[in-house]
């Protein structure tokens, strides 16, 4: 069985792109009768690792993405419970 996400995402940009694709694979979750996959464009790194379960980063390293994700950063982040 697989599981729908919903999938929040931070860019500078907003990237129409993927949320196309996420609406039109939303349609494929419908037609097994479950809940469709969501998407969003939150405003902040910190809102997404706020709300996130899982969080894959995917920056060009430069001077501006050199320590993105640093301790206070990761403070931001849901607790796990690994029980």
């Amino acid at each position: 069985m697989i599981l729908p996400q919903d999938l929040c995402y931070y860019n500078r940009h907003r990237d129409g792109a993927l949320k196309d694709y996420i609406v039109a694979y939303a349609d494929y979750f419908v037609s097994r009768g479950q809940r469709p996959a969501t998407c969003r464009r939150v405003e902040s790194i910190e809102e997404v690792l706020q709300a996130a379960d899982v969080v894959s980063l995917h920056p060009v390293l430069n001077p501006s993405t050199h320590h993105m994700i640093d301790a206070g950063r990761l403070k931001c982040m849901k607790k796990c419970n690994p029980g």
